[in-house]
């Protein structure tokens, strides 16, 4: 089931191989001044970077004057970035290796395995991949929160997982009548 949904992602994202920015990189630079530089196939994984693109592409003042293009990435952290171009690194370079489905799920399985043990970074991780428009990673990771919420049994699992704080402790101390038993306020 997981696989034919993964497959149905995969079709319904629609990442074109055809594209006018042949030989063109782009920079992507984060909010903490790190820099990475990225091939066309990588980028055409992203909705938003994609469309940046096109947006310029009939500019031609501006392609002749540059081949690299600068971007910068608002509120996207380098080791965020690191780990979302990683995943697009390995699909674009898949594409092109005719790896199986079967390699690729299982590289797949342990990208999101490893952030299993790190639920801010894979929230996080989520957030990029939603706001880049990488469907295929936001789907993924959108299925792997989930499978995790659909294995709790209570509410603390499912605070653990989300990292949500206490709540009604905090509420509690800032406004002891709201969490009172009926009894008191009777």
């Amino acid at each position: 089931m997981r696989a034919l949904f993964l497959s149905l992602v995969a079709e319904l994202s629609g990442l074109s191989s055809s594209t006018a920015m042949e030989g063109k990189t782009m920079i992507l630079k984060t909010w903490d001044k790190q820099e990475f530089e990225v091939d066309e196939s990588v980028i055409m994984q992203s909705g938003y970077l994609k469309d940046f693109i096109q947006n310029y592409e009939n500019d031609n003042r501006f392609w002749e004057t540059t081949s690299i293009v600068s971007v910068p990435m608002y509120g996207i952290s380098a080791r965020l970035l690191e780990k979302l171009l990683s995943f697009c690194n390995y699909h674009a370079t898949t594409k092109s290796n005719n790896t199986t489905q079967e390699a690729v799920n299982d590289w797949e399985k342990s990208f999101i395995d490893e952030l299993k043990g790190d639920m801010p970074t894979l929230f996080c991780l989520l957030k990029v991949s939603h706001y880049l428009e990488v469907n295929h990673l936001y789907c993924l990771l959108c299925q792997t929160v989930a499978d995790l919420l659909a294995e709790c049994e209570s509410t603390n699992d499912v605070k653990r997982i989300t990292t949500i704080p206490n709540v009604t402790e905090e509420i509690g101390q800032l406004f002891p009548v709201v969490i009172a038993p009926m009894e008191i306020l009777l």
